[in-house]
């Protein structure tokens, strides 16, 4: 199988996985203590629409803004957990280096941490204070992910034909 299979199957699966697990939520036994899909539904209800938007722009100026920002992603959950850690610069005087200037972070595209700049910005404007950097991340990567299935089912019909029998 080649690399472009297999990268294809991943995010084919990782899509079908979220869309069975999103329609599995019982939201009338949800406590905010366990991960929900509608978590911020009452205190940021454009929260989605608002992150799809500016995922969307960027996607369509620029698609290197996926595997860039789904990248930051990765890199910010792999170290220890999705916290928003990596967004974070160094402030003058500070002690320490921070995850987003260590080594292994300083080839992740500027205009990747720029879309989640963006994105936080106009969610505060909407529901300030509410929503968290590592969560609007998370979104990030996810519509994302969802933007280049779509594009590479428009772009290779054939390859997706299995997917309707």
């Amino acid at each position: 199988m080649s690399l472009s299979s297999s990268i294809l199957i991943l995010l084919f699966s990782t899509t079908i996985t979220t869309c069975l697990s999103s329609e599995t939520v019982n939201t009338s036994m949800v406590h905010h203590r366990f991960l929900t899909v509608d978590y911020y539904a009452k205190t940021c209800p454009q929260l989605e629409q608002i992150v799809a938007f500016v995922t969307s722009q960027n996607f369509k100026v620029s698609p290197a803004t996926a595997p860039a920002t789904i990248r930051l992603f990765f890199h910010d959950c792999f170290v220890q957990g999705c916290d928003g850690s990596i967004l974070i610069s160094m402030k003058p005087g500070s002690m320490g280096l921070p995850e987003k200037e260590s080594e292994d972070n300083q080839d992740i595209p500027a205009y990747a941490y720029q879309i989640i700049e963006k994105a936080k910005a106009m969610v505060e404007m909407k529901c300030p204070g509410v929503v968290s950097c590592a969560d609007i991340l998370a979104l990030a990567a996810r519509d994302y992910i969802h933007l280049v299935i779509v594009l590479l089912i428009l772009s290779y019909p054939n390859c997706f034909i299995f997917i309707f029998f």
